[in-house]
C-alpha cells in the first residue's frame, strides 16, 4: 500500500502538484456525465483491428522533422513565431527536446494548430485555423537545418473554432469496409458546437491539391463536458483509444474493445486515468518520448508554465487504469512555456 501511495504522489508531483490519479473501478462514471458511443463509432467497432506492429499505430504521430522521433511544435504568444522542438528519443529532463528551431517567423490570425500527414507523403504537415474558421494546410516539403520547410497555406475546410476541440491525427483508413487500418493520412476529430457530439472526418486523399474529407458520423454523443480530445493507444490493443478531459478535471480513456457481449459484439468502457486536476493543464499531448512505440503523457501547466512528461508503463491493467503511466518516470521537461499560446 505504501508503495502504491508513493507512486500516486510521484505522478501528482510530475504534472503540477494538483493532479491525482483515479482509482475508480473500470467503467464507473463520476462527476459530469461521460459521453455515450455514437453511431459512427459503433459501426467501426463491428470490425476488429487486424494484427499489426505497434509501430503502425503509434510511431511518428508527432514527427514533423522526419527522423522517426516525436517532436513538439509551439507558437510564441507575443510574436506569433512557430518553432519545432525536436525529440531526442528519451525522456531526459531539459535534454528531452532539442533547442527550438524556427519554422515560421509569424503566424497571423491563427487560433488553432495541429500536425499530421495531410497529403499522405510520409511527412507531417501543419494545419491551422484562422479567426474566420477556415482550416489551412501548410505542406511539409522536407527538412533543412532541422526545420520543416512548409508550403504556403492552402484553405481546405471551414467552420472550425477552438471550442470545437479539433484534433488532427491518423485514426482510421478511408475504406469503410476496413476502417480500422490507419492509412497514413491525418483525419479530423472535432466536437460540434451545437449538437455537442464528437464527429470524425476521414481523409480520403488529395483532390485538386487539397486533402478531401468525408463525414463518418458521430463517435460520441453528449460531449458537452469535454475540455480536450485526444487519440492514443493507452490500452495496447493496437487501436487508438479516445482520451478526453472533462470540466471536473478528470481524464478518461474509452476502450471500444474492452469486453465482448454474449453475441460476440464489442462492449466499450470508459476508464478513469487521472482523478482530478486536469483543468490546471493548458495543453495535453501524447508523444512517444522514448521511441518505444507506446504513447507517453505530457502537459503544460497553466499556472507555472512548466511542460512536464511521464512515460507509458507499457502495461494496461483494466482494474487499475491509473497505472498506465509509470509514476516513477515523471519529470520537468521545460520551464517557462507560459510564453507559448499553442503547443502541439
Amino acid at each position: 500500500m505504501r508503495r502504491r501511495q508513493a507512486a500516486l504522489i510521484a505522478v501528482v508531483a510530475m504534472v503540477s502538484g494538483q493532479l491525482t490519479l483515479g482509482g475508480t473501478p473500470a467503467g464507473a462514471a463520476t462527476g459530469p456525465g461521460l459521453p455515450t458511443v455514437g453511431p459512427g463509432l459503433a459501426a467501426m467497432a463491428r470490425h476488429q483491428p487486424a494484427p499489426a506492429a505497434r509501430a503502425s499505430i503509434t510511431a511518428t504521430a508527432n514527427d514533423v522533422t522526419g527522423d522517426g522521433l516525436d517532436d513538439v511544435l509551439t507558437r510564441d504568444r507575443a510574436t506569433g513565431r512557430l518553432d519545432v522542438h525536436a525529440g531526442r528519443g528519451a525522456l531526459a529532463g531539459a535534454a528531452t527536446l532539442a533547442t527550438p528551431v524556427q519554422v515560421r517567423a509569424t503566424t497571423p490570425d491563427r487560433v488553432w494548430f495541429g500536425q499530421g500527414d495531410l497529403n499522405g507523403d510520409g511527412r507531417n504537415d501543419v494545419a491551422s485555423v484562422d479567426g474566420a474558421g477556415v482550416m489551412y494546410a501548410a505542406f511539409n516539403q522536407g527538412v533543412v537545418a532541422g526545420a520543416p520547410q512548409l508550403s504556403a497555406d492552402t484553405g481546405f475546410l471551414q467552420g472550425f473554432a477552438p471550442n470545437m476541440l479539433p484534433l488532427l491525427t491518423d485514426y482510421v483508413g478511408s475504406d469503410p469496409n476496413n476502417p480500422l487500418e490507419p492509412d497514413g493520412r491525418a483525419d479530423i476529430v472535432f466536437r460540434d458546437s451545437g449538437a455537442q457530439s464528437v464527429y470524425l472526418y476521414v481523409n480520403d486523399g488529395m483532390v485538386n491539391g487539397k486533402p478531401s474529407y468525408s463525414n463518418r458520423g458521430a463517435l460520441l454523443n453528449g460531449a458537452g463536458y469535454l475540455t480536450d480530445i485526444n487519440l492514443a493507444d493507452l490500452t495496447g490493443d493496437y487501436f487508438k483509444d479516445i482520451v478526453i478531459t472533462q470540466t471536473d478535471g478528470t481524464m478518461w480513456a474509452l476502450d471500444i474493445f474492452a469486453e465482448v457481449d454474449s453475441n460476440g459484439n464489442p462492449v466499450a468502457k470508459w476508464y478513469k486515468i487521472i482523478g482530478s486536476g486536469m483543468n490546471s493543464a493548458g495543453f495535453v499531448l501524447f508523444p512517444d518520448f522514448n521511441a518505444d512505440e507506446y504513447p507517453d503523457f505530457a502537459a503544460r501547466i497553466t499556472a507555472s508554465g512548466e511542460f512536464r512528461g511521464v512515460l507509458h508503463s507499457r502495461r494496461w491493467n483494466a482494474a487499475q487504469p491509473e497505472t498506465v503511466f509509470d509514476a516513477s518516470t515523471g519529470q520537468l521537461v521545460q520551464a517557462g512555456w507560459a510564453r507559448y499560446d499553442w503547443i502541439f
